[in-house]
C-alpha cells in the first residue's frame, strides 16, 4: 500500500498568488481550513504575537533540515513574499534566530505592510549527505 504524497510547498505558493490578486480580504474561517488541508498541517502559536496565521516546520525537501515557518497576513491581501534563510556560513544556526532582537521587528513591519514572511532552514555544509555548499544552495532553490 503507497502511502499519499505530502502537498508540495508549490500548493503554498499557489495560494499566496490566487489571494494576492483578490480584492477580499485574507483567511476567513473556511479559507483558513482548505489552506491547513493543502499544506497538510494546522496553524502554530506564532512566537509573537499579531494579525496573522504561522505554520511551523513545513517541510519543502527530505532533510531533517529542510523546513519553513510560514507568516500569512490575516487582514488584507497578500502584497509579496519575503524569503528568509538565516545566517551562520552554512555551518550553524537556526530560523528561530529571525524571531528576536531588530529581526522580530521587520517581521512585524512585513506584516503589517500584508507582505508574507517564509523563513527557511537549510542543509548545513558539514552534514554526511551534504556537497559542500551545493547542498545548501540546492536547498535554498527548492
Amino acid at each position: 500500500m503507497s502511502t499519499p504524497k505530502k502537498p508540495t510547498i508549490l500548493y503554498l505558493f499557489l495560494f499566496i498568488l490566487i489571494y494576492s490578486c483578490s480584492e477580499k480580504p485574507l483567511l476567513d474561517e473556511e479559507e483558513a481550513n482548505v489552506l491547513e488541508i493543502a499544506l497538510g498541517a494546522k496553524s502554530q502559536t506564532p512566537p509573537f504575537e499579531g494579525p496573522f496565521v504561522f505554520f511551523k516546520d513545513l517541510s519543502y525537501a527530505a532533510g531533517p533540515r529542510n523546513k519553513l515557518d510560514l507568516f500569512l497576513p490575516k487582514s488584507e491581501k497578500i502584497r509579496g513574499v519575503v524569503l528568509f534563510f538565516h545566517g551562520g556560513a552554512f555551518l550553524f544556526g537556526t530560523k528561530e534566530t529571525l524571531y528576536e532582537y531588530e529581526f522580530k521587528d521587520l517581521i512585524e513591519k512585513l506584516l503589517d505592510e500584508n507582505i508574507a514572511v517564509v523563513n527557511s532552514e537549510y542543509t548545513f555544509i558539514n552534514d554526511p549527505d551534504a556537497e559542500g555548499v551545493f547542498t545548501s544552495l540546492e536547498d535554498g532553490t527548492r
